[in-house]
């Protein structure tokens, strides 16, 4: 196992999806804002723009059980958000046993379904339609 903390990377307003996968390389973040927890993620860490993060965050000092409602908001307050990303389905825990450990919902750590890629020239997001992943960034900490 590799753990890289997304933290104490020096780039201060990261933003980005990792692709629940077996990789053997785990991501961890600071996330809840002020809360402080530390969830990691196994899987591929894929860097979105930075424009596409909600300001101001709609989940900013959220932390709580996974909730459809709230990613549904977080995801509204950005178009390329919604048009790429949805809130998982009601069956999310059948999904796999890397996401059970990795599903929660905090400020900076927001488990979503990817629907599309065409936004993104490249096709970066193509192979991983349908695949479940967490939008996680620098929190408000």
């Amino acid at each position: 196992m590799h753990l890289v903390p997304l933290w104490r990377i020096s780039i201060f307003d990261f933003f980005g999806i990792i692709i629940l996968k077996s990789t053997g390389i785990f991501w961890e973040n600071q996330t809840g804002g002020t809360l402080c927890s530390h969830p990691k993620a196994e899987g591929i860490f894929i860097p979105l723009p930075g424009h596409w993060k909600p300001d101001p965050d709609p989940l900013l000092d959220y932390s709580g059980e996974y909730n459809p409602e709230e990613v549904k908001k977080f995801l509204s307050s950005s178009e390329s958000l919604s048009s790429v990303f949805s809130p998982i389905n009601n069956n999310y825990r059948l999904v796999s046993n890397i996401m059970e450990e990795s599903l929660r919902l905090e400020e900076a750590w927001v488990p979503v379904t990817i629907n599309n890629c065409f936004l993104f020239e490249s096709g970066v997001l193509g192979p991983f339609v349908g695949n479940v992943g967490i939008l996680t960034y620098a929190n408000s900490d």
